[in-house]
């Protein structure tokens, strides 16, 4: 619809007194200033108007559709952007689009995005950027889109772009003196530092920092002592004008004295234990009052200032209490079945008319309720009969003529729904009746035409008006052409015969698309949103097309023994897939896409070493061993991050061919050592030791922990590391050191990174560390953190982790230390 016609609808809804033209009447015959809006109506409706015709002829013409092969420069100058999308999508070539809205079409293969329109370019290189292609002019002209060179500073980057930069840089631990210089404050004070150090706009964020964490800074308690509190004992007088009340509403809280804020904010306690209302704060005196009321507590000066509150006396009438409560006690009164002459005087509408007695003798307001309650209760009223007849319908046998002109349609849809007769209805109203047996839909009214020949059809009625007025409801005649159908209907149609394997010429000179390609033919043939479609089909059933290969060569593959890198760049993960799958060997694919080459079991043992596990955190990624069901055994400097444990829910382990996640991090910081390595990064002998929690026990074969059977020192045991993470494992035979318990850096312990090998095996002068698990100290806090979960429906333990656990706490307790 036009708008001009949706502001003559509007216009006609807004008319006080709007005449519509009564059925097969025609709009000339109506109010002037409506007959537009009646020509509209008539066009919606599909009926037929000569005078609306003849009168607004722009009303009934059809917009003419977009001929297929035509250019987008012959629709609506409004809709030409968005024909010109559509060709884009459907890859359909209109050289108008290509000249006036070259930005849908991007830069040409290889070509720069300086050569697209100004507002596309940025867009542009972040594709570009995304697709990992070289652009020289985006680099130059976004290079915030590109970040600074590995290893640069942030300086280098665009101004707006320096912060985020930054932020980045904090985030990922990554040093840049230029970002600590301009943006201190993104690092917090130096540990110990006082918040006076940091940026102006972050020290009370920071000094609330210090209070949540218990600090002390005696800087920020001078100057922010509200975030404080007063000193344990003083008056709330002492902190900010501004922090004062809500310091007293926490010492009235907390029921501690404080004669100051009793003398300023005495309505904060209420009035003193047996005296009244009136002695607190003006604004806080009804709210005192209700309390008392709810309470049942006696104050007669609420009762004098407030008898609202308290209702009439017992007995009395509600004329008694204050004119804007009377209508609700007068309520109450009736609720409670409480007689009450005065309400039954004032508001006789509460009360409903006296048994017997006629609506009529009720408020007028109160009438028509008071009727529709004696109709539901089917108790006689004449003047209710009178007065609203549409409420009780028309009487047994008579016509709904009777009834109120509003309540006829209604009625007349009653009689129909009851299959009860009604001439009158029947001529009033045909369309609620259909037509009469046998005859045509023609005879029913205009806008129930279309949904009475629906029905014939699904009823296999016939009814030649409607074959003729509506054929598309029919689709062609057996044997003939969709061509025959209505315009709009057409292509529905052939795509049915197709489906049906039905021939029609028509059909496939008309979409051949629908079709596909001739047998034997290419898929250049087609209809050009339909090629790719075509070649993939080609490809599925391994039918040669040389237009396909050239078209789209990432639906072939490499050519045989080639790179995945010769593919396009979106095609690339797939292939590598494709060769991992049918084990071709392809060097690029596996520096490019390691993780997928990952867990094969005809290259790689971790089958040998079940228990073998990789700790990974946002920070590091480390070895570990599954020590129990539910339990892997790390290094702690794995799992430590800024100063404390690293949260759980950043670290995942792999281990029996999957990822776990991890439901706690139990690590010791509170010993010496362990401290001394937090701090420092040094001494890395005494407590480098954690355990990890699965949140699912794992169901691969763990490995036994020692007890008191080590190896002794000068022996020689296996080492295991990963040579590549979940892939494969190495092994090498390490000698166990004498005391201090060292053992070559290249082998740190069997649970970390190393390099298994000849070189493993002899002396060297770069010391690396070995933590012998049988001291009686790291024994026992392991088997603590093993029996954690003890319990609960998680324990993580199995029978045999629990016999090793009472061997080791008998070793760990019979006097003698390792």
């Amino acid at each position: 619809m036009r708008l001009t016609a949706l502001i003559a609808l509007l216009a006609l809804a807004a008319a006080p007194a709007a005449q519509a033209a009564l059925v097969g009447d025609d709009c000339g015959t109506v109010n002037p200033d409506n007959s537009y809006a009646c020509c509209v109506t008539k066009d919606q409706e599909d009926t037929e108007d000569q005078w609306c015709q003849e009168k607004y002829p722009d009303l009934f013409e059809e917009q003419a559709p977009l001929v297929v092969g035509s250019s987008c420069s012959t629709v609506s100058p409004d809709s030409r952007k968005d024909c010109c999308k559509t060709k884009v999508s459907e890859t359909t070539d209109d050289s108008w689009c290509q000249e006036k809205y070259p930005e849908l079409y991007g830069p040409p293969p290889g070509s720069s995005c300086s050569t697209v329109s100004p507002d596309s370019r940025k867009d542009c290189c972040k594709t570009k950027v995304s697709e990992t292609t070289d652009d020289s002019w985006c680099q130059e002209k976004y290079p915030e889109l590109y970040g600074p060179p590995p290893g640069s500073s942030c300086s280098t980057v665009s101004p707006d772009s320096r912060k985020d930069c930054c932020k980045t840089k904090v985030s990922e631990t990554t040093d840049d003196s230029w970002c600590q210089e301009k943006y201190p404050e993104l690092y917090g004070p130096p540990p110990g530092s006082s918040c006076s150090t940091v940026s102006p706009d972050s020290r009370k964020d920071c000094c609330k920092t210090k209070v949540s964490e218990t600090t002390d800074d005696s800087w920020c308690q001078e100057k922010y002592p509200e975030l404080y509190g007063p000193p344990p004992g003083s008056s709330c007088s002492t902190v900010s004008p501004d922090s004062r009340k809500d310091c007293c509403k926490t010492k009235v809280s907390e029921t501690t004295d404080d004669s100051w804020c009793q003398e300023k904010y005495p309505e904060l306690y209420g009035p003193p234990p047996g005296s009244s209302c009136s002695t607190v704060s003006p604004d806080s005196r009804k709210d005192c009052c209700k309390t008392k009321v709810s309470e049942t507590t006696d104050d007669s000066w609420c009762q004098e200032k407030y008898p609202e509150l308290y209702g009439p006396p017992p007995g009395s009438s509600c004329s008694t209490v204050s004119p804007d409560s009377r209508k609700d006690c007068c309520k109450t009164k009736v609720s409670e079945t409480t007689d009450d002459s005065w309400c039954q005087e004032k508001y006789p509408e509460l009360y409903g008319p006296p048994p017997g007695s006629s609506c009529s003798t009720v408020s007028p307001d109160s009438r028509k309720d008071c009727c529709k309650t004696k109709v539901s209760e089917t108790t006689d009223d004449s003047w209710c009969q009178e007065k609203y007849p549409e409420l009780y319908g028309p009487p047994p046998g008579s016509s709904c003529s009777t009834v109120s002109p509003d309540s006829r349609k209604d009625c007349c849809k009653t009689k129909v729904s009851e299959t009860t007769d009604d001439s009158w209805c029947q001529e009033k109203y045909p369309e609620l009746y259909g037509p009469p047996p046998g005859s045509s839909c023609s005879t029913v009214s205009p806008d129930s035409r279309k949904d009475c020949c629906k029905t014939k059809v699904s009823e296999t009625t016939d009814d030649s008006w409607c074959q003729e007025k509506y054929p598309e409801l029919y689709g062609p005649p057996p044997g003939s052409s969709c061509s025959t159908v209505s315009p709009d209907s057409r292509k529905d149609c052939c795509k049915t015969k197709v489906s049906e394997t039905t021939d029609d010429s028509w059909c496939q000179e008309k979409y051949p698309e629908l079709y596909g390609p001739p047998p034997g033919s290419s898929c250049s043939t087609v209809s050009p949103d339909s090629r790719k479609d075509c070649c993939k089909t080609k490809v599925s059933e391994t039918t040669d097309d040389s237009w396909c290969q050239e078209k789209y060569p990432e639906l072939y593959g490499p050519p045989p023994g080639s790179s995945c890198s010769t593919v396009s760049p979106d095609s690339r993960k797939d292939c590598c897939k494709t060769k991992d799958a049918e084990n071709t060997g392809d060097d690029w694919c596996e520096g490019k896409y390691p993780s997928l080459y990952d867990n094969n079991d005809d290259s790689g043992n971790t089958k040998d070493y079940p228990y073998m596990a990789v700790v990974n955190t946002p920070r590091t990624r480390c070895s570990g061993s599954l020590v129990a069901p539910g339990y892997i055994l790390t290094a702690s400097q794995c799992v430590w991050t800024n100063g404390k444990a690293t949260p759980a829910a950043n670290v995942l382990v792999w281990v029996g061919d999957k990822w776990h996640e991890v439901d706690t991090v139990l690590i010791h910081t509170d010993k010496p050592k362990f401290d001394s390595f937090a701090a420092q990064g040094q001494d890395r002998r005494a407590w480098d030791v954690a355990v990890l929690a699965l949140a699912e026990p794992s169901t691969a074969a763990y490995v036994a922990l020692p007890t008191s059977d080590v190896p002794a020192p000068g022996s020689w045991v296996d080492q295991t590391a990963w040579e590549e993470d979940e892939h494969s494992v190495q092994t090498a035979k390490v000698k166990v050191p004498a005391p201090p318990t060292r053992a070559p850096r290249c082998c740190r312990a069997w649970f970390r990174w190393g390099c298994p090998g000849p070189g493993c095996e002899s002396e060297s002068d770069n010391w690396g560390h070995y933590i012998k698990l049988a001291d009686k100290q790291i024994l026992e806090q392991i088997t603590v953190w093993l029996n954690s979960r003890e319990g609960t429906d998680n324990t993580g333990l199995d029978d045999n982790v629990r016999a090793w656990m009472q061997e080791a706490n008998t070793y760990i307790h019979d006097g003698h230390r390792c």
